[in-house]
């Protein structure tokens, strides 16, 4: 007979192998007929299994656990979200039961086995905590800027972001925030450094020389004084009135011999009247700037730099020679673009090549239909080839069904002359 009966108190001894349970009480659970041991319970409420001879009857009933009571004032502060909070789990959960209830039922009664879901759950293996060393690293920071969008492409990227910082600065915003501009367009480029536009870009004067060497419009000059000091100004396109004309640019007269033969402002179809009407208009009636812009090349030649945009509609050409005759003043800037401050802000439309100004749209007519007519030409060839070939076709075709039919001639004979000589046999 067992010793001990289940909710026994015991205490556990001569334990080798984990002598820090001995000495401990436990209660019964039950015995293990197959194991030979008892399950038993400490009071921590983990369980175990213990052989008989590792076990002595404690006469005094083990301890309850000791279960801590809310006091009346806890329980009065208790919020009543949570016990909205736990009423809504409780219906939602009894909902979810009788859902699944009425499920099984159906299931019954139509037959359909049930399969449960076995209770398998991983083994709790947690990663052995390691932590990488504290390392720091040095605290220098950088003279460039911090790193922004298309910074990736070998700085090309920063230098876009500063050269437009530069021609809005150098343009149009320079003597608002305070730099001091000459007439001729330069100012200091220690100046511009420290305003907040050049200054979240975390520019240096290497990278103003970066971006001006790198410019492929030639939008800017950058000079040396002999007090090493660094001069910068944009060679044209400016809308600030302290900047001079004749400081600026080289003025052109009738009598230069190296006067352009062309003079083109890129617009679009939707301006080309009012053009038409009121003439050409400084900064196109819409912005501050001091001239109208031209370039003195054909439309498409790659030497454009300004005067029209790659997506323009119409090229309205001007009479260079006799706008200066009529005393309208043009110039010239470093980057080789024309540019006129009209009269009154406006080049007057009498001198406007108006049986030109459609000039750009013609000739891509003209380009479009010329690639047509390729194209015609060649399908007309190809076709022309196609025809031959299978006329070629047609005839070795008529030649190979002849030789065929006399092939199976020849053999038809050969089998009669063959039959006549086994009937002779």
């Amino acid at each position: 007979a067992s010793p001990f009966r289940a909710g026994d108190a015991a205490e556990i001894h001569g334990l080798v192998r984990k002598p820090e349970n001995n000495g401990k009480k436990v209660a019964i659970i039950e015995w293990l007929e197959k194991e030979e041991r008892f399950k038993v319970e400490f009071p921590s409420g983990s369980t175990t299994k213990i052989k008989p001879e590792n076990l002595k009857r404690v006469e005094a009933p083990l301890a309850p656990p000791v279960v801590r009571e809310i006091e009346e004032e806890e329980a009065e502060k208790a919020s009543p979200r949570r016990e909205k909070a736990k009423k809504r789990r409780r219906s939602s959960s009894s909902r979810r039961s009788g859902k699944r209830a009425r499920k099984e039922r159906s299931q019954e009664q139509h037959g359909v086995p049930q399969v449960r879901p076995l209770d398998v759950r991983p083994p709790d293996v947690r990663p052995p905590d390691v932590r990488p060393p504290d390392v720091r690293p040095p605290d220098v920071r950088p003279d460039a800027a911090p790193r922004m969008k298309g910074v990736g492409k070998g700085g090309k990227g920063r230098n876009i972001q500063i050269s437009k910082t530069l021609a809005r600065v150098l343009r149009h915003t320079a003597t608002s925030q305070g730099v001091k501009v000459q007439a001729d367009g330069f100012c200091l480029v220690q100046d511009l450094l420290v305003l907040p536009d050049l200054r979240s870009l975390g520019c240096t004067v290497e990278d103003v020389k970066a971006a001006v060497q790198t410019n492929d419009k030639k939008r800017f000059e950058i000079k040396e004084d002999s007090q090493s000091q660094v001069w910068i100004r944009a060679v044209q396109g400016h809308s600030m009135k302290v900047v001079e004309d004749d400081s600026l640019l080289k003025k052109l007269a009738h009598s230069d011999p190296d006067l352009p033969t062309v003079c083109v402002h890129g617009t679009y179809r939707r301006f080309l009247e009012s053009i038409q009407r009121n003439g050409l208009i400084a900064g196109g009636g819409i912005s501050n700037r001091n001239h109208v812009h031209f370039a003195p090349y054909e439309p498409h030649d790659g030497r454009v730099i300004s005067g029209m945009r790659y997506n323009c509609e119409v090229a309205v050409y001007v009479d260079l020679p006799a706008a200066l005759k009529e005393g309208v003043p043009f110039f010239r800037s470093a980057n080789e673009v024309i540019l006129s401050p009209g009269i009154n802000g406006t080049v007057p439309a009498k001198f406007l090549l108006k049986e030109a100004a459609h000039k750009l749209r013609e000739k891509l007519k003209k380009e479009m239909s010329a690639g047509w007519n390729i194209i015609n030409d060649f399908e007309q060839q190809r076709g022309e080839e196609m025809r031959k070939q299978v006329d070629t076709w047609s005839v070795n075709l008529e030649s190979e069904k002849e030789a065929a039919v006399a092939r199976r001639a020849e053999d038809g004979k050969r089998w009669v002359e063959k039959f006549a000589e086994v009937q002779r046999k």
